[in-house]
């Protein structure tokens, strides 16, 4: 049998898990996604319109997932 000090299976599970600033990290690299996409589909004539409407449905999915990140985020309690 190991013997482990008292707290480390705690420590461990801590440690491995997902952290708050990297989450943040995503986040805002999700936001910095939707704001690009919206200067180029304002932009005149930079791309088809085909490339516009999948632009807009990549944009939406991103926006989504970064409010659910961001709801899931205020609902944790990841260790910074």
């Amino acid at each position: 049998m190991i013997h482990r000090p008292e707290g480390l299976e705690t420590q461990l599970r801590v440690a491995r898990g997902p952290r708050r600033v990297p989450v943040l990290q995503v986040i805002a690299a999700d936001i910095a996604w939707v704001l690009g996409a919206l200067i180029v589909v304002f932009v005149p004539r930079s791309m088809s319109t085909e490339g516009l409407w999948a632009l807009g449905a990549v944009t939406a999915a991103v926006a989504v997932f970064a409010m659910l990140q961001m709801i899931g985020l205020g609902r944790s309690d990841l260790p910074t």
